[in-house]
């Protein structure tokens, strides 16, 4: 028992933070850096996920996945949703991420034509449940952003995470968002904005 809550402490510690890296360049590293472009392809899932009070049991075994799938349905019509109403999570989060990247010590390395590659990769996003035992959800987004040289080599890692967790971000009920897309729209820009800033914690000017 004591060893589950030990891991239990763990795990919440690492959501709670939501942040990870393999360690920001130096100062010495910053200077031999070359031209870094951003690139603007960035890849996402085909698919929202609505992580509902269903979806917490989805780690408990067969019973517990079983439960889950009561939220998958809902997956496809947020998706649905968003493509509807021209919500795009990768123009977001690019757009946000730039508008970050200009207040670190990063910026006056980006150039457009530059040999190293900066990419963003976003491995989940959609709708996360807040605490308690309402089903009321804010924007959820994880983000994985890589600096690669040339030769493809990765000089430097980071990755965010915000969520149903995350206080700092707005909170409604999935009906309640889907009757106003401009309010989910800048909640997820606002999500993509605290997510960008965690990444770049490290470089910040």
């Amino acid at each position: 028992m004591k060893a589950l809550l030990a891991l239990m402490v763990v795990i919440m510690s690492v959501v709670i933070s939501g942040c990870a890296s393999t360690g920001a360049l130096g100062k010495s590293d910053l200077a031999k850096l070359g031209a870094v472009r951003l690139s603007t392809d960035v890849d996402a899932p085909k698919t929202a996920y609505y992580h509902g009070a269903a979806s917490n049991f989805e780690t408990m075994g067969l019973i517990g996945a079983a439960i889950a799938t009561i939220d998958r349905p809902v997956d496809q019509a947020l998706t649905e949703y968003l493509e509807k109403e021209n919500i795009d999570i990768r123009k977001i989060v690019l757009e946000r991420f730039s508008v970050a990247l200009k207040n670190t010590t990063l910026s006056e390395k980006m150039d457009s034509h530059g040999d190293n590659e900066m990419k963003i990769r976003i491995e989940g996003y959609g709708l996360g449940k807040g605490a308690g035992m309402s089903n009321n959800m804010r924007p959820s987004l994880r983000i994985i952003v890589t600096l690669a040289s040339s030769k493809k080599e990765v000089l430097w890692e980071g990755s965010a995470r915000v969520g149903g967790a995350t206080e700092e971000l707005p909170i409604k009920t999935i009906e309640e968002w889907m009757k106003d897309p401009e309010a989910l729209r800048a909640a997820f820009s606002r999500a993509a904005d605290m997510a960008s800033s965690k990444v770049l914690k490290d470089y910040q000017s």
